[in-house]
């Protein structure tokens, strides 16, 4: 079978990117690795190196993609392979996507457990520089092992670089050591369980499932690419400048779909949801499914105060309440220029909100603005501090208690309930293939991890602090836009 037959079997039908077999914009790139290149052990204490492994036929536009390995490294995973579920995975579900990648129901990312983020200066990540066949290549110590998987220092630096150079900026050199070792323990027994579970997807999943995991991981790849502007050279150099390897994301992306993919077809068919269950969650959590008075508003505030008087302070609000009234002024341009509130002014006079009902500090402003039709400004009024107020109302909304017969309340409470469970389930999956998982951790290499972080606490300090990168296209877009809609419960 051709490379190009294999990738139109594992896209499942679905068009990734027009083109064949050519999975991306644009060629190039750095050099592919062959099976017979190895990265030899370098010198120096805890310092260890891995074999590149022979990575097939997962080659696109010269990026490698591992889809393959060794089994028999991960013959220790379990006594004898779970027995596979009746249907085939063809899909994964948004809560196995939210509960495995850390991605709270709300769309809020969590902490990372293993996606890598930009690398810490002067930390550089094993991959980032072209390996030439019969050189060697330094990729740091081994803090934990896996089944004989190593995790590598540089790989969990790689993934805290954003919360330690936020640290440095917070945290004097004490504090940050401290704080740094939390974090770096922390990540490695995220990483470790992380292993455990894709070893699990390595051994039970069938090559469909597996296929099913390639054609995510190239969708994944698509939209990097098309953030980039559709250059697969540009996607690479935009990781290579913010320390990353574009071959190493591929592979984190790659082990996450396995993992997500094995706990569709292991533990989401074990999900168990009655009607019972549905309403007792409901009436447990009643304040939930409440919504209460709210309403969004401006406001101008005139301190008599700052004033020559206190006649000179209503005659001033006075005025400019006229001009609002006939419509002589725009209410917010008003608040920005004239407000004895700092706040208010830098904000044109917006109150963060909306608002609940009674929650304002200035009891006076909120029951004018509800006694004040949307769209009109209210009467001035006399706050607890003496000063004169008025205010814009913009928007009110009536609080009421959602039913629970209404189709968005049950769907949010299963969506909850689901993903209570599914965690539930993983902790113990992990907990029952960690028993016959070998794992070895090197406390003296997670010291030296530390020690990395702490050199780079001066160049993290004196360096602006991180900014989020600009979003591309999430994993949950890109494949909805190539996954059928799920049907029926999960």
């Amino acid at each position: 079978m051709t490379g190009c037959e294999t990738w139109r079997r594992a896209a499942l039908g679905m068009a990734l990117l027009a083109g064949g077999c050519n999975w991306g914009g644009g060629g190039g790139g750095s050099a592919a690795r062959t099976g017979d290149q190895r990265l030899a052990r370098p010198t120096g204490a805890g310092a260890v190196a891995a074999p590149v492994e022979d990575t097939g036929a997962g080659i696109y536009n010269q990026v490698n993609v591992e889809f393959h390995q060794d089994e028999a490294r991960l013959g220790g995973i379990l006594k004898e392979r779970d027995e596979p579920s009746d249907e085939p995975v063809r899909q994964v579900s948004s809560t196995v996507r939210q509960v495995v990648d850390g991605t709270k129901p709300d769309g809020q990312a969590q902490p990372a457990t293993t996606q890598p983020t930009s690398a810490p200066d002067g930390v550089e990540a094993a991959g980032n520089s072209p390996v030439k066949e019969g050189t060697y290549y330094t990729i740091g110590g081994v803090v934990a092992e896996v089944n004989g998987q190593p995790i590598y220092a540089n790989r969990v630096l790689n993934i805290l670089a954003r919360a330690l150079q936020a640290k440095a900026h917070e945290d004097d050199r004490p504090e940050f050591m401290t704080a740094a070792r939390d974090l770096i323990e922390n990540q490695i027994d995220e990483l470790i369980r992380a292993e455990i579970l894709f070893a699990a997807a390595q051994r039970n999943l069938s090559p469909e499932e597996k296929m099913l995991a390639q054609s995510m991981t190239m969708a994944w790849r698509n939209s990097q690419i098309t953030a980039a502007g559709g250059s697969l050279q540009q996607a690479m150099r935009q990781a290579a400048d913010r320390g990353e390897d574009f071959e190493q994301l591929l592979q984190e992306q790659y082990r996450l779909f396995m993992t997500q993919v094995y706990v569709q077809k292991k533990l989401m068919p074990r999900v168990q949801l009655s009607a019972n269950d549905l309403r007792r969650y409901y009436q447990e959590h009643i304040d939930q499914f409440t919504q209460f008075d709210e309403a969004s508003f401006r406001v101008i505030r005139i301190d008599p105060k700052k004033m020559e008087s206190r006649d000179a302070a209503l005659d001033r609000i006075t005025t400019l309440w006229r001009q609002l009234q006939r419509g002589e002024a725009d209410f917010a341009k008003v608040a920005g220029q004239i407000n004895h509130d700092a706040f208010l002014m830098k904000n044109n006079g917006q109150v963060p909100g909306p608002v609940q009902r009674g929650s304002y500090r200035q009891q006076a402003v909120e029951d004018a603005v509800w006694k004040t039709p949307v769209g009109a400004v209210t009467d001035i009024v006399t706050g607890d501090d003496g000063a004169f107020y008025i205010a814009l109302v913009e928007s009110k909304q009536q609080g009421r208690v959602m039913a629970f017969e209404e189709e968005n309340v049950q769907e949010s409470i299963r969506e909850t309930l689901r993903s209570q469970q599914l965690r539930t389930l993983m902790d113990q999956a992990r907990q029952k293939l960690a028993e016959n998982a070998s794992v070895r951790r090197d406390p003296g290499m997670v010291e030296v991890a530390v020690e990395m972080a702490s050199q780079n606490y001066d160049r993290w300090r004196a360096t602006a602090p991180p900014t989020p990168d600009k979003p591309a296209m999430t994993t949950e877009q890109v494949i909805d836009t190539l996954l059928p809609p799920e049907t029926g419960n999960q």
